[in-house]
């Protein structure tokens, strides 16, 4: 073979094993090179182009932004051919809006504790702030009777009837158990409500199973809810990040609060 020949293949065989690195890899090697920087303050959209093209992506255009659907994130995005991927420039921990944003949350799950119950779904989040504010400073048993007071004037005949026909159907995991649920909804204000109860129970039993479908049969029930929540977490970081490529360490449980609202 000649010396030509030698390193023509020699460059086809380089440029083939590139195409062995995937865009997730090249993006979590941009990650990594980045946290590996004094600080993510330091990060430039030039700096993450030149990186972009050390690893070959073609086009890369990078541009500072706050990103979020929930609390905005300052991150430098990178668009490259293929896809776009988001890169933070704040600390993944040790922020101090982050700590904020934290102790808020634990103070309000302390007070679902108080009333032993959890955040209720498709509620107003100001109807539910004057829920958390009234038993606040009251004691337990106060508590638990003005949580009573104020579901009975949230959960209504009319919100129910929007859940179920308005919102129901669009949950992937609920959506085949709206007809029950609408039979029950009839049933239950038609004298049956014990029964009617008790035909959903099994229902939203076999959603929630379905849930955690690729979990294995042994799987206890702890680890079925951890599942369920750690899969709720990366549906809202990816909602979050505009379904974005986002370092693991963002779109994780350890980071479940890194982007609330």
């Amino acid at each position: 073979m000649s010396p030509i020949s030698f390193k023509i293949a020699a460059i086809s065989l380089w440029l083939g094993q590139m195409d062995f690195s995937t865009l997730e890899e090249k993006f979590t090697g941009i990650w990594r090179r980045a946290t590996n920087e004094t600080s993510l303050n330091a990060l430039t959209p030039e700096l993450i182009e030149k990186w972009a093209s050390d690893k070959r992506l073609i086009n890369p255009v990078a541009k500072l932004a706050d990103v979020g659907a929930f609390n905005p994130t300052p991150c430098i995005v990178l668009t490259v051919e293929d896809g776009k991927a988001c890169f933070p420039t704040i600390p993944i921990s040790g922020d101090e809006n982050y700590h904020i944003r934290r102790k808020q949350h634990d103070d309000q799950a302390a007070l679902w504790d108080k009333v032993e119950w959890f955040m209720p779904l498709w509620l107003p989040m100001g109807e539910i702030s004057k829920l958390l504010a009234s038993v606040q400073h009251v004691t337990r048993e106060r508590a638990l009777d003005l949580f009573e007071y104020h579901t009975s004037t949230l959960y209504t005949l009319a919100f129910q009837a929007v859940c179920i026909e308005q919102i129901l159907p669009l949950a992937r995991s609920l959506k085949e158990i709206a007809p029950l649920a609408r039979e029950a909804y009839l049933g239950a204000y038609s004298g049956y409500w014990a029964s009617s109860v008790g035909a959903l129970i099994p229902a939203i039993e076999g959603s929630l199973t379905r849930i955690v479908s690729d979990l294995g049969a042994k799987a206890t029930s702890a680890e079925k809810i951890d599942h369920a929540v750690n899969r709720a977490i990366e549906t809202a970081a990816q909602l979050h990040f505009d379904r974005m490529w986002v370092p693991p360490e963002v779109s994780g449980k350890p980071a479940a609060l890194y982007f609330p609202g």
